[in-house]
Protein backbone atom coordinates (compact mmCIF):
# COMPACT_ATOMS: atom_id res chain seq x y z
CA UNK A 1 0.00 0.00 0.00
CA UNK A 2 1.07 3.58 -0.53
CA UNK A 3 2.07 5.37 2.65
CA UNK A 4 2.20 9.13 2.79
CA UNK A 5 4.24 10.91 5.44
CA UNK A 6 4.41 14.61 6.07
CA UNK A 7 6.05 16.63 8.83
CA UNK A 8 4.26 19.82 9.69
CA UNK A 9 4.61 22.64 12.15
CA UNK A 10 1.45 24.07 13.71
CA UNK A 11 1.97 27.59 15.01
CA UNK A 12 -1.74 28.39 15.30
CA UNK A 13 -4.39 28.07 17.98
CA UNK A 14 -5.73 24.63 18.78
CA UNK A 15 -7.70 22.51 17.99
CA UNK A 16 -7.10 21.67 14.33
CA UNK A 17 -9.39 20.15 11.73
CA UNK A 18 -7.96 17.61 9.33
CA UNK A 19 -10.18 16.95 6.32
CA UNK A 20 -9.33 14.82 3.33
CA UNK A 21 -10.60 15.45 -0.16
CA UNK A 22 -10.89 13.12 -3.11
CA UNK A 23 -10.04 15.48 -5.93
CA UNK A 24 -10.56 13.12 -8.84
CA UNK A 25 -10.73 9.48 -9.77
CA UNK A 26 -12.70 6.64 -8.37
CA UNK A 27 -12.09 3.68 -6.08
CA UNK A 28 -9.99 4.16 -2.99
CA UNK A 29 -9.23 2.30 0.21
CA UNK A 30 -8.47 4.32 3.33
CA UNK A 31 -7.17 2.41 6.31
CA UNK A 32 -5.34 4.11 9.16
CA UNK A 33 -5.08 7.86 9.62
CA UNK A 34 -2.74 9.93 11.58
CA UNK A 35 0.21 10.34 13.64
CA UNK A 36 0.52 13.66 15.41
CA UNK A 37 3.56 13.54 17.67
CA UNK A 38 4.56 16.12 20.18
CA UNK A 39 7.49 17.52 22.09
CA UNK A 40 7.92 20.93 23.68
CA UNK A 41 5.66 23.19 25.70
CA UNK A 42 3.54 26.32 25.58
CA UNK A 43 2.35 28.58 28.36
CA UNK A 44 -0.43 26.95 30.37
CA UNK A 45 -0.09 23.65 28.53
CA UNK A 46 2.73 21.14 28.42
CA UNK A 47 3.34 18.61 25.66
CA UNK A 48 5.91 15.87 25.88
CA UNK A 49 6.51 12.79 23.76
CA UNK A 50 8.49 11.59 20.81
CA UNK A 51 7.89 10.67 17.19
CA UNK A 52 5.87 7.48 17.23
CA UNK A 53 3.50 8.38 20.07
CA UNK A 54 0.12 8.85 18.33
CA UNK A 55 -2.05 11.76 19.38
CA UNK A 56 -4.84 10.33 17.23
CA UNK A 57 -5.19 7.03 15.38
CA UNK A 58 -8.05 5.90 13.15
CA UNK A 59 -8.24 2.19 12.27
CA UNK A 60 -12.04 2.01 11.65
CA UNK A 61 -12.36 -0.80 14.17
CA UNK A 62 -12.20 -4.58 14.25
CA UNK A 63 -14.53 -7.07 12.57
CA UNK A 64 -16.09 -9.83 14.71
CA UNK A 65 -14.70 -12.45 12.33
CA UNK A 66 -12.61 -12.80 9.18
CA UNK A 67 -15.67 -13.93 7.19
CA UNK A 68 -16.15 -11.55 4.30
CA UNK A 69 -17.78 -9.34 3.48
CA UNK A 70 -18.26 -8.15 7.04
CA UNK A 71 -19.54 -4.58 7.19
CA UNK A 72 -18.93 -2.14 10.01
CA UNK A 73 -21.17 0.67 11.28
CA UNK A 74 -21.66 3.99 9.54
CA UNK A 75 -19.24 6.79 10.37
CA UNK A 76 -20.53 9.34 12.89
CA UNK A 77 -22.44 12.25 11.40
CA UNK A 78 -20.28 15.03 10.00
CA UNK A 79 -17.17 12.97 9.23
CA UNK A 80 -17.85 12.53 5.52
CA UNK A 81 -19.96 13.95 2.72
CA UNK A 82 -20.22 10.50 1.14
CA UNK A 83 -23.29 8.28 1.59
CA UNK A 84 -22.92 4.92 3.30
CA UNK A 85 -23.72 2.00 1.00
CA UNK A 86 -26.51 -0.25 2.30
CA UNK A 87 -26.68 -3.72 0.68
CA UNK A 88 -29.72 -4.11 -1.57
CA UNK A 89 -30.91 -0.53 -1.15
CA UNK A 90 -32.10 0.82 -4.47
CA UNK A 91 -31.76 -2.60 -6.06
CA UNK A 92 -27.97 -2.51 -5.81
CA UNK A 93 -26.64 -5.92 -4.70
CA UNK A 94 -23.01 -4.84 -4.44
CA UNK A 95 -21.21 -1.66 -3.51
CA UNK A 96 -20.17 0.97 -2.86
CA UNK A 97 -21.22 2.95 -5.91
CA UNK A 98 -19.88 6.38 -6.97
CA UNK A 99 -20.42 8.90 -4.18
CA UNK A 100 -20.66 6.14 -1.56
CA UNK A 101 -18.44 4.54 1.06
CA UNK A 102 -18.60 1.46 3.23
CA UNK A 103 -16.66 0.23 6.25
CA UNK A 104 -15.65 -3.33 5.45
CA UNK A 105 -13.11 -6.03 6.29
CA UNK A 106 -12.25 -6.39 2.60
CA UNK A 107 -11.22 -3.89 -0.05
CA UNK A 108 -14.01 -5.35 -2.16
CA UNK A 109 -16.51 -3.55 0.09
CA UNK A 110 -19.71 -5.55 -0.29
CA UNK A 111 -19.13 -8.12 -3.06
CA UNK A 112 -17.97 -5.45 -5.53
CA UNK A 113 -16.11 -7.60 -8.05
CA UNK A 114 -14.62 -4.53 -9.75
CA UNK A 115 -12.35 -4.14 -6.70
CA UNK A 116 -9.48 -6.37 -5.59
CA UNK A 117 -10.06 -8.53 -2.52
CA UNK A 118 -7.42 -7.55 0.02
CA UNK A 119 -7.43 -7.28 3.82
CA UNK A 120 -7.20 -4.13 5.88
CA UNK A 121 -3.63 -2.90 6.34
CA UNK A 122 -3.85 -2.69 10.14
CA UNK A 123 -4.40 -6.41 10.76
CA UNK A 124 -3.60 -7.90 7.36
CA UNK A 125 -5.93 -10.86 7.92
CA UNK A 126 -9.50 -9.63 7.25
CA UNK A 127 -10.27 -9.06 10.94
CA UNK A 128 -9.82 -5.29 10.69
CA UNK A 129 -12.12 -2.76 9.07
CA UNK A 130 -11.12 -0.23 6.43
CA UNK A 131 -12.97 2.57 4.67
CA UNK A 132 -13.73 1.76 1.03
CA UNK A 133 -14.70 4.78 -1.10
CA UNK A 134 -16.03 4.91 -4.65
CA UNK A 135 -15.40 8.57 -5.39
CA UNK A 136 -17.73 10.68 -7.45
CA UNK A 137 -16.39 12.60 -10.45
CA UNK A 138 -17.00 15.78 -8.42
CA UNK A 139 -14.39 16.28 -5.66
CA UNK A 140 -15.78 15.50 -2.23
CA UNK A 141 -14.69 15.41 1.39
CA UNK A 142 -14.30 11.76 2.29
CA UNK A 143 -13.11 12.13 5.90
CA UNK A 144 -12.83 14.96 8.41
CA UNK A 145 -11.85 14.83 12.05
CA UNK A 146 -11.25 17.55 14.64
CA UNK A 147 -8.24 16.87 16.88
CA UNK A 148 -8.12 18.64 20.23
CA UNK A 149 -5.43 18.99 22.88
CA UNK A 150 -2.69 20.00 20.44
CA UNK A 151 0.13 22.36 21.37
CA UNK A 152 1.04 25.32 19.19
CA UNK A 153 4.63 25.55 18.00
CA UNK A 154 5.00 21.78 17.95
CA UNK A 155 6.08 19.44 15.15
CA UNK A 156 3.50 16.87 14.08
CA UNK A 157 3.77 13.97 11.66
CA UNK A 158 0.81 12.89 9.56
CA UNK A 159 0.62 9.39 8.11
CA UNK A 160 -2.08 7.64 6.07
CA UNK A 161 -2.33 4.28 4.29
CA UNK A 162 -4.17 4.53 0.96
CA UNK A 163 -4.62 2.16 -1.95
CA UNK A 164 -6.09 2.17 -5.43
CA UNK A 165 -8.28 -0.96 -5.44
CA UNK A 166 -9.55 -0.94 -9.04
CA UNK A 167 -7.15 -2.54 -11.48
CA UNK A 168 -9.50 -2.48 -14.46
CA UNK A 169 -8.30 -0.75 -17.62
CA UNK A 170 -9.90 2.52 -18.67
CA UNK A 171 -10.64 3.60 -15.10
CA UNK A 172 -9.29 6.94 -13.85
CA UNK A 173 -6.79 6.73 -11.02
CA UNK A 174 -7.70 8.58 -7.83
CA UNK A 175 -5.86 11.53 -6.36
CA UNK A 176 -6.30 12.96 -2.89
CA UNK A 177 -5.58 16.11 -0.95
CA UNK A 178 -5.11 16.27 2.79
CA UNK A 179 -5.73 19.68 4.38
CA UNK A 180 -4.91 20.74 7.93
CA UNK A 181 -7.23 23.53 9.04
CA UNK A 182 -7.45 25.78 12.07
CA UNK A 183 -10.71 24.72 13.76
CA UNK A 184 -11.25 28.34 14.78
CA UNK A 185 -11.29 29.26 11.09
CA UNK A 186 -12.48 26.10 9.29
CA UNK A 187 -13.30 27.95 6.06
CA UNK A 188 -9.99 29.78 5.89
CA UNK A 189 -6.76 28.94 4.14
CA UNK A 190 -5.34 25.53 5.12
CA UNK A 191 -2.40 25.55 7.50
CA UNK A 192 -0.92 23.02 5.13
CA UNK A 193 -2.25 21.18 2.09
CA UNK A 194 -0.71 17.90 0.94
CA UNK A 195 -1.71 16.43 -2.45
CA UNK A 196 -0.94 12.78 -3.09
CA UNK A 197 -0.82 13.06 -6.85
CA UNK A 198 -2.21 10.17 -8.87
CA UNK A 199 -2.47 6.94 -6.88
CA UNK A 200 -1.79 4.20 -9.43
CA UNK A 201 -2.94 0.61 -9.12
CA UNK A 202 -0.22 -1.82 -8.09
CA UNK A 203 -1.04 -5.51 -8.59
CA UNK A 204 -2.01 -7.51 -6.70
CA UNK A 205 -3.20 -4.59 -4.63
CA UNK A 206 -0.40 -4.53 -2.08
CA UNK A 207 1.52 -1.36 -3.04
Amino acid sequence: MARMLRNLKLNTPIPAVLPGYLTSGFQLLLTALFMLVVSGSVQGQSCTGSLGDPVFLETFGTAPSATRPNLGPALPAGLTTYIRYTPGLGGRPMGPYPGQYVISNTTRGYNNTYFVDRPDHTTGNFTGYCMVVDADATPGKFYERTITGLCAGTTFEFSAWIMNINGNSGVANPSLRFDVMDANNPNGTPLISVPTGTVSYQAPGTG
